[in-house]
């Protein structure tokens, strides 16, 4: 399997992928869900230049 690829598994057919380091540690890579669904809203306006990136970071700091 190619990197970067999400790997199928389990019951909603979907596992986060990791990223080895050289520290040893290990990173997930974050998905939409990840993230709260006013946050995915206020990126999608950001996204589509409703809105200026300073007022997309004031706003999702909250």
């Amino acid at each position: 399997m190619s990197k970067g690829r999400i790997r199928r598994h389990g019951k909603l057919g979907l596992r986060p992928v990791t990223f080895p380091r050289r520290s040893g540690q290990t990173l997930t890579r974050m998905t939409a869900r990840t993230f709260d669904q006013g946050l995915r809203e206020l990126y999608d306006v950001f996204a589509h230049g409703l809105m200026s990136k300073r007022a997309f970071l004031d706003r999702a700091g909250k």
